[in-house]
């Protein structure tokens, strides 16, 4: 089970990884709809488990060259799957960010998360 602490980091590692620093701009402040958590937590999902592949098969190279082709193949599955989950990246971004923010969003977050698992 995951801490909301924990689950933090891994999302923030998450959107450093495929989207890169987060805008310091202000969100738009739209409530996020239960649909849009499910499509957000379904993407979030799969970012991880490409993540996770890119992890192992950076461990396996220390060619600076294959490991940034590693990375660019990796972003673009995250792009991917931001997309297949019916978000676009910057819908993606946004929920993440008021997910960060709300605590309340944060636990229904994580509680659609530990669902999915």
């Amino acid at each position: 089970m995951l801490s909301n602490r924990h689950f933090l980091t891994l999302a923030t590692m998450a959107l450093f990884l495929v989207f890169g620093a987060l805008p310091a701009v202000a969100q738009d402040g739209a409530p996020v709809s239960a649909a849009e958590l499910q499509k957000t937590a379904q993407a979030y999902s799969n970012i991880m488990m490409i993540n996770d592949e890119f992890q192992q098969s950076v461990q396996q190279t220390k060619d600076q060259a294959e490991i940034q082709q590693l990375q660019q193949e990796a972003n673009q599955k995250m792009i991917n799957a931001v997309e297949t989950a019916g978000l676009d990246v910057e819908s993606y971004n946004n929920v993440m960010r008021q997910v960060h923010a709300d605590e309340e969003l944060m636990n229904k977050f994580t509680q659609l998360m530990q669902h999915m698992q």
